[in-house]
């Protein structure tokens, strides 16, 4: 009868809106889980019923590429923090002074370096940079800054201009002409002559030293160019020098610290910092480091959208 056949229509609905419910209820229940691998048989269906798993499919399909893509994005950031870390020097131990230093990275992979070394000739040498931007690719500036400073460094014996000229140059082949990238870098190396007398080049921040007689703080200018902006820069780039007595610190930073800002959007800048500085160099070098870092998390609470580098260099007895 009439009444039969609607029934049975009626039990056959029910039937599909079960197995329907079951096949969304498992499908909720595995996203829940993190598992957005799951799929349902939209052929199992027919009409307004199967486009509407189809497109339950589809969206599924889109939302895991877009996972696997962010996936593969934060592992390769990973890594390039892993390396940017991991080439930072682990010994920094020199003959007549206390060297402490500290790198907390930005949420993004930066171009924040600083590097202790020993010279050919046995000097001490230090570094410090920063590259613009961040990403891979500014991380990667870095390394290869880096790579070219500890060669010329440890391998030939060289003046800080010298040292200078070169990274340049071989930045700016293997950075501007092969990668075409733009991405300028700040960076000053300095080398220990003996006596207290430190010869450096290049241009970074304004190197501060901290003198223990006077108990103040002095700015030293870096005076020169940046980094990857033209091939040659020897006309640009001088030596200059300055002298730290026993007890003095030097102190060498990057722009994450004097910039940051806090909570009512009021940055650190250099004169805060300067008194920051000021204000712990009494401590022991690395109570200093840790001291003046801490000051600084304080200030922005904690919210770092920069590399922060510090570098303590004290000449001891």
């Amino acid at each position: 009868s009439a009444d039969d056949r609607m029934m049975q229509a009626l039990n056959g609905m029910i039937r599909t809106l079960n197995a329907m419910m079951q096949e969304t209820d498992s499908m909720i229940h595995a996203a829940q889980d993190g598992n957005i691998a799951i799929r349902s048989n939209a052929d199992a269906y027919h009409g307004a019923w199967r486009q509407l798993f189809e497109g339950v499919n589809a969206l599924l399909n889109t939302l895991s590429g877009a996972v696997a893509q962010s996936a593969a994005l934060t592992q390769e950031m990973e890594l390039a923090r892993r390396i940017q870390t991991a080439i930072l020097p682990n010994n920094m131990a020199y003959d007549g002074f206390d060297i402490e230093a500290v790198m907390l990275p930005a949420d993004e992979v930066g171009g924040d370096y600083y590097d202790v070394l020993t010279g050919s000739d046995g000097a001490l040498w230090l570094a410090i940079g920063d590259v613009s931007g961040h990403g891979v690719t500014p991380g990667l500036v870095m390394m290869i800054a880096q790579t070219i400073h500890a060669t010329i460094a440890t391998q030939y014996p060289a003046t800080p201009k010298q040292v200078i000229e070169m990274v340049n140059r071989v930045l700016f082949q293997s950075v501007h002409d092969r990668l075409h990238a733009d991405h300028f870098m700040t960076f000053t190396t300095l080398k220990y002559e003996g006596s207290g007398r430190f010869t450096h080049a290049g241009a970074h921040l304004d190197l501060i030293v901290h003198r223990q007689a006077a108990q103040t703080c002095e700015l030293i200018d870096t005076s020169g160019v940046f980094l990857n902006f033209i091939p040659e820069i020897a006309h640009a780039t001088t030596n200059a020098s300055f002298t730290l007595d026993v007890g003095d610190t030097l102190i060498l930073y990057t722009d994450g610290l004097t910039e940051a800002w806090n909570a009512d959007k009021v940055m650190l800048d250099v004169p805060r910092f300067v008194e920051i500085v000021r204000r712990h160099a009494g401590n022991a070098a690395s109570d200093m480091r840790d001291a003046i870092m801490q000051d600084v998390l304080t200030w922005c609470g904690g919210q770092r959208d920069d590399d922060m580098s510090l570098v303590i260099v004290r000449r001891k007895q």
